[in-house]
């Protein structure tokens, strides 16, 4: 009972918090949508921004005197544009103003000047130029903010990100069509990015997607807002809610993402309700995304209710389970036991051992066990000094007779291995057959071989029919496998100091007799009989003149693999017929 007192105490005090960071979860999701959302509206923003610059490089090229007519009939156009022409012509699109700015005009004229790009000798420029001595020290000092290098050099290029122009300037040098390689007109636009931003997304989220500002899990409801912020204070959001406390909270969370300008979270309660305030906050994004949610205590206490009720039912079932446990295990840990040895046995773990002293019939059954997986593991021992056929032939009793098979026989030996020997002491030889023998092995297994005999230096393998319809092809592959290891192998002995070897490779098919020789005897012979044997031995020591892979195939070899494996051209000596493999 004081273990499920422990139980319950812990529940009840974490699932607060779990259930409080589910509902920060779904916040979370929410919110990541918006900022897609908020993403999206600003790339269509950004590509908005340069299509309406390749409109007035188009409309002004096209038609240097009438472009400004043209232009202004775009009711897609940016507001706060404004222009000046090497003539000294100043055009402007702005809604809230009508009049021309001097201030404007004078910074225009400076960056066009500075760039002499001016015709002073036009009656404009001249009272340009006289306005922009009058207010020199004003213009000096607009001049510093909007002659920004970086802005310049990136004259009507795209812009990374729409988000980084508040409070900035978009320039545009333009050039006519009779003079494309020298600018006539410099365009800037003033672009005022929270309040575009503000009226894009409250047209993309109130009327298309309404929904993503509320949301229910439960009985908690979770209400969203966007608001858009200076360095210290914020405007009323998109759309914000009009029941009251949610309303509050939203403010709230507004109010101290700018105090602290930065992301974060509070949650707060009374005796009905918990309220989760989150919001975010970005230093390059003049938007804050609020969300509040108030969460019902009642709703809590109802899941921990079912917790205690599941606690419970747990803690009665773990009851039964210790006294089950308690009882069969006398039964069935022998039977477990013996289990286990069986699978690790159908493994091929053939050394484990049944450790049982039970005094009864299952220790002597335990013993038989014991007693077998000995047995298998003399005859995997046995099994590395037979062949694959010979092991397979033994275990199924019918195959013991002598019979016929197709076959690639693959014979391999290294050159001159008695000089080999006689140079090299005993344990360096009997090293360098074991590594040498373990690379071969691979490539021969790898692609469906047996080797069959080896001797001294020698390997013979086999490639059977009944194991792979494509057994020509894949001797052929092993041995050029074969070649190729062993160049990476003398390699590794020269880095080592060691000397190298070199080796070739005879492919022969057609038919063998394979069986048993000494059938009423105790001893018995596995036999591979067959004239391929002796051509792919002959064609091994004919390898010596090879010129590519010093791999040598027969006549009957060449066409099973003829098209797939590529060989160079035919050649004959004492009239045996033989092909060398390409690499």
């Amino acid at each position: 009972m004081i273990g499920l007192w422990i139980i319950t105490s812990i529940g009840l005090k974490n699932e607060e918090k779990i259930f409080i960071n589910k509902i920060e979860k779904s916040i979370f999701d929410r919110m990541s949508l918006l900022e897609k959302l908020k993403d999206d509206v600003v790339n269509k923003f950004t590509l908005d921004l340069l299509e309406q610059k390749k409109k007035i490089s188009k409309s002004y090229s096209s038609s240097p005197n009438k472009w400004f007519e043209l232009f202004k009939l775009d009711k897609k156009r940016f507001l706060h544009l404004k222009t000046l022409d090497y003539q000294g012509n100043y055009y402007f699109f702005d809604n809230k103003y009508n009049i021309p700015k001097f201030k404007e005009i004078s910074v225009l004229y400076r960056l066009l000047s500075d760039m002499q790009l001016l015709d002073l000798s036009t009656k404009k420029n001249k009272n340009n130029q006289n306005q922009n001595i009058l207010l020199s020290t004003y213009s000096d000092a607009l001049f510093k903010i909007y002659n920004s290098q970086n802005i310049l050099a990136k004259e009507s290029h795209l812009i990374p990100t729409a988000e980084r122009l508040k409070d900035k300037v978009s320039y545009q040098l333009i050039s006519s069509e009779k003079s494309p390689n020298t600018p006539k007109l410099l365009a800037f636009n003033f672009i005022d990015f929270p309040s575009v931003m503000k009226e894009k997304l409250n047209r993309s989220i109130t009327q298309k997607y309404p929904e993503l500002l509320s949301q229910e899990v439960g009985l908690s409801q979770i209400k969203y807002a966007i608001f858009e912020r200076s360095e210290s204070d914020y405007s009323e959001p998109i759309k914000q809610a009009k029941i009251y406390p949610f309303r509050q909270l939203q403010l709230d969370c507004a109010k101290k993402a700018i105090i602290k300008k930065s992301s974060g979270s509070e949650i707060e309660s009374d005796k009905d309700n918990y309220y989760l305030k989150i919001w975010r906050y970005y230093n390059d994004n003049p938007l804050l995304f609020t969300a509040a949610a108030i969460i019902p205590k009642s709703q809590i206490t109802i899941i921990t209710g079912k917790i205690i009720a599941l606690i419970l039912m747990v803690y009665g079932l773990f009851v039964v389970a210790l006294l089950s446990d308690f009882f069969s295990n006398a039964l069935l840990e022998p039977i477990r036991t013996l289990t286990k040895f069986v699978k690790e046995i159908g493994l091929g773990h053939f050394n484990v051992k049944v450790n049982m002293k039970t005094g009864d019939e299952m220790e002597e059954l335990g013993d038989s066990f014991n007693r077998m997986s000995e047995g298998l593991c003399e005859r995997e021992k046995l099994k590395r000094f037979v062949s694959d056929k010979l092991y397979s032939s033994i275990a199924n009793s019918n195959e013991q007779k002598i019979t016929k098979a197709k076959v690639t026989i693959l014979s391999s030996d290294i050159r001159s291995f008695t000089t080999i020997s006689e140079k090299n002491s005993p344990e360096e030889v009997v090293t360098l057959l074991n590594d040498y023998f373990t690379l071969m092995e691979k490539s021969i297994t790898k692609y469906g071989g047996s080797i069959e005999k080896i001797v001294g230096d020698a390997i013979s393998a086999a490639f059977y029919e009944e194991k792979n319809k494509n057994y020509s092809i894949n001797a052929c592959k092993a041995a050029l496998e074969m070649r190729e290891s062993l160049k990476k192998f003398n390699q590794e002995r020269l880095s080592k100091g060691l000397f190298t070897i070199e080796n070739g490779v005879g492919l022969a098919s057609g038919e063998v007799m394979i069986g048993f020789a000494g059938k009423n005897a105790r001893r018995k012979e596995f036999l591979l009989i067959g004239e391929i044997l002796k051509a792919a031995e002959k064609l091994e020591s004919m390898t010596k003149a090879g010129i590519s892979s010093k791999v040598y195939i027969d006549e009957q070899t060449f066409e099973s693999i003829k098209g797939t494996i590529e060989v160079c051209p035919a050649h004959s000596m004492d009239e045996i017929f033989y092909r060398e493999l390409k690499i």
